[in-house]
C-alpha cells in the first residue's frame, strides 16, 4: 500500500467521522418555517403560547410534543391535563391542549400522506428536498389528497386525539425529517423554533 492509498483511507475516515458526529445545530433549516400550533387567545383575553412539553429523544421519542402551559394548577380547570416527559403528576397537570385547536403546516409543501390510525390522524408533508414533516394525534383533518399544495401556516387538521385515550393527554406530536422518509430521519426542531413564524387562534 502506497502513501496515496494511506491518504485516501485517512480522508475517508475523516469524512465518515464528520458525518456520524454532525451536530444537530449545523443542519441548515433555512427560512419559511412556521409553528405547527398557534398561540391560544381565550375570550377573556388571556394568551397562551404553544410550547414543547416533551422533548426530542433520538432513542425513544423522535419528535416533540406541543401543548399549552397553565399559569397555575388552578388555571383553566375545564381542560384535561396533557403530558410532559418527567416532572411528576403536578407537572403533567400544568399542561393542556383544547380540542379543536388548528394544526398548521410548518412549511410550504405538498401532502404526501394522510391516514387514520389508532392514535388519531397522521399527516406527512413533503417540502422538497431535504425536508418533510409529520404530524400525529390529530382529531380531524381538512381535505388533504396526496399532492395537495399547502403553505406555511395553512390549517391541516385539529388538535384533540390523545394516545391511548382520545379524551386525555391531547397534544401534537411533531417530527421534522431531514434527508429521509420516516422518523429515523427526524431532527430536533427546538434548536430553531424560536425563529419560526407564529399565528394565534381565539378559543
Amino acid at each position: 500500500m502506497g502513501r496515496n492509498d494511506d491518504l485516501w483511507i485517512v480522508g475517508g475516515v475523516v469524512i465518515l467521522g464528520a458525518m456520524l458526529t454532525k451536530s444537530r445545530d449545523s443542519i441548515a433549516w433555512g427560512s419559511g418555517w412556521h409553528w405547527p400550533v398557534p398561540d391560544l387567545i381565550m375570550k377573556d383575553g388571556q394568551r397562551y403560547t404553544a410550547q414543547i412539553s416533551q422533548e426530542f429523544k433520538p432513542d425513544r421519542h423522535r419528535g416533540v410534543d406541543v401543548m399549552y402551559r397553565r399559569k397555575s394548577l388552578t388555571d383553566r380547570p375545564d381542560f384535561p391535563a396533557g403530558v410532559v416527559d418527567g416532572g411528576g403528576a403536578k407537572a403533567n397537570e400544568l399542561w393542556f391542549a383544547p380540542q379543536g385547536v388548528p394544526i398548521l403546516a410548518a412549511k410550504d409543501g405538498k401532502v404526501w400522506s394522510a391516514d387514520k390510525i389508532s392514535t388519531g390522524w397522521r399527516v406527512v408533508l413533503d417540502h422538497g428536498k431535504p425536508w418533510a414533516t409529520a404530524y400525529h394525534h390529530l382529531a380531524t383533518i381538512v381535505d388533504l389528497p396526496k399532492g395537495k399544495v399547502v403553505k406555511a401556516g395553512d390549517q391541516i387538521g385539529t388538535m384533540g386525539h390523545g394516545p391511548p385515550d382520545p379524551e386525555k393527554l391531547r397534544h401534537l406530536h411533531f417530527e421534522p425529517w431531514f434527508n429521509g422518509g420516516d422518523s429515523r430521519a427526524s431532527q430536533d426542531p427546538s434548536v430553531i423554533l424560536a425563529q419560526w413564524g407564529r399565528s394565534s387562534w381565539t378559543l
